[in-house]
Parts: structure tokens; C-alpha cells; sequence
């Protein structure tokens, strides 16, 4: 039989250096609160935890968080539990929001990072969006099937920002995983990531234990662009003539394909290349 459960918590930091040196986390300050609670019966188990850091910092600069809330929602219903072989998601429901207002990373600071991922029904949703000051700006979304044999990942939007390159998927992103032990193999459907510099196709299949075919082709290269944001990516906020990007080379690519065969212990690679007219000028 089930035991039952009732267990509510509310901690909240007073002395974070104090809290570090007692546990041993000299390389740690945590400055904030959780609260939330823990309940289980026989019908079923549930539980929340509210977290709010004003603070948080790992080794000075590796990892600093400020103003961060997140939510972390779990439920399960023994009722709806299926004895499955390969494991049953259906009676269990979760859900994760994360909102941060300021994070470090080293020498990369963000002003804001986003995330929210919900699982009902075996099925989960997730959406995520971070922002780097005028530099960088990105957001996904999308769902992971986990009700079938194969996992199943649907994107609906993959955009990125940056400076003012901007690439996207311009159709619905589907990748499957097959787990079966003598599979174990990645099946991407033809997609499209886009921009006004290139764009990016990928298709077919990944297997960690059985033969993989998958192609990688980019087309439409634009050569003094993918120089710019490769040697100096700020110059395109340049006014002055002076401080514009100058490359003796241009023209396009027209397209490069990478392709991969074979087994994992045995890869092989091949390319094809085809370029328009490419020139190189003094400047």
C-alpha cells in the first residue's frame, strides 16, 4: 500500500556567506527563498516548489543569477498508470517556468532568459527565449511526443538573432528517435533553416548502432557577408564609410553538401561544392 504524505517547507536565506561556509560551498552565495510542498496518498502524489533568488553566484563569474523566480509543478495519478515495457508518461504532469532578469555567464551577460516546459498527456511542450542587450536574441518552441515507441520532437519556431543576421526555420522542424537497442537511430525530416545569407537543409538519419545517411546542404552563400560576421559582426551598425567592412572577395556559393554514411565506427564523409563567380579586388 501507499503511504501518505503531507509535507509543507518555506526557507529563506539570512546569512548567504554564513550558509556557504557551513556547507562547505565556499564557491557558492545563495541569496533567496523557496517554498512549496510535498503531498502523497494513495490516489496519487503532488507537489510545488516556488523559488525566488535575488542572488545567485557560482566561482565569482562562472554563473551569476539576479531577480530569478521559477515554478516547479509535478502530479501523478496513480489511477492512470499503465504498466508499459518501455515506460508510460500518460498519469504524470509537470510543469517548469523559469523567468531570470539578469545572467552571467564568464564574459556573456544576458537580460533576460525565459523558459517554460509543460508535460500532460505524454506530451511535452516547451518554449524558451533569451536576450543579449542588441546583440543576440533567440527563441524556440516546440513539443516532444513521449506517448509512442519513438520520441518525437515537432519545432515550431527556431529564430536567431544576431546583429542583424536573423535565421529561422521557414517550415516545421520534426526529428524522431528510435531508442529500440539494436536502432538507437535519430530520423530528421527535410527542414529549412533561412536567411538572407544562406540557408541550411537538413534530411535524413543518425543511427548510434546501424547504418546513418544524413545530408547537410547549404545554399545561397553570400561570401562578403559570412566574412563580416565571421572577422568583425559590429561593423554592420557602421555609418561611417570609414568603419564599414571591406573584403577584397566576392560572389556566392551556390550550394555545399555534406553528406554522412555508414556506421559509427566506420564514417564516411564526402562533399560537393558549386560556386557562382567569385572574385578577389584590391581595396
Amino acid at each position: 500500500s501507499r503511504s501518505s504524505m503531507d509535507f509543507t517547507y518555506d526557507v529563506r536565506t539570512k546569512d548567504p556567506d554564513a550558509i556557504s561556509k557551513m556547507f562547505f560551498l565556499s564557491d557558492m552565495y545563495v541569496d533567496g527563498s523557496v517554498s512549496g510542498f510535498i503531498k502523497n496518498s494513495p490516489d496519487g502524489f503532488s507537489g510545488r516548489s516556488n523559488v525566488f533568488l535575488n542572488n545567485f553566484t557560482y566561482k565569482d563569474t562562472v554563473l551569476v543569477l539576479n531577480d530569478t523566480k521559477a515554478e516547479f509543478v509535478h502530479s501523478n495519478d496513480y489511477s492512470e498508470y499503465r504498466n508499459a515495457s518501455n515506460g508510460d508518461f500518460e498519469s504524470f504532469s509537470s510543469t517548469i517556468a523559469l523567468d531570470i532578469a539578469s545572467m552571467r555567464n564568464n564574459h556573456n551577460v544576458f537580460d533576460s532568459v525565459t523558459a517554460k516546459i509543460e508535460l500532460s498527456g505524454a506530451k511535452q511542450s516547451m518554449f524558451v527565449r533569451g536576450k543579449q542587450d542588441s546583440t543576440l536574441n533567440a527563441e524556440m518552441a516546440g513539443l516532444i511526443d513521449l506517448s509512442q515507441d519513438t520520441v518525437i520532437l515537432e519545432m515550431s519556431k527556431l529564430d536567431l538573432y544576431y546583429n542583424k543576421f536573423h535565421i529561422n526555420n521557414s517550415d516545421l522542424i520534426r526529428v524522431t528517435y528510435d531508442p529500440s537497442d539494436n536502432n538507437r537511430t535519430f530520423n530528421f525530416s527535410k527542414f529549412t533553416l533561412a536567411s538572407r545569407i544562406i540557408n541550411v537543409d537538413l534530411s535524413g538519419k543518425i543511427s548510434l548502432n546501424s547504418q546513418s545517411d544524413f545530408t547537410a546542404e547549404m545554399s545561397n552563400i553570400d561570401i562578403p557577408s559570412i566574412l563580416q560576421y565571421a572577422y568583425n559582426p559590429k561593423s554592420v551598425y557602421a555609418v561611417k564609410e570609414s568603419q564599414k567592412f571591406k573584403t577584397p572577395i566576392s560572389g556566392k556559393i551556390r550550394r555545399i553538401s555534406l553528406y554522412f554514411k555508414g556506421y559509427q565506427e566506420d564514417p564516411k564523409f564526402s562533399m560537393e561544392l558549386n560556386t557562382g563567380v567569385i572574385r578577389y579586388d584590391q581595396i
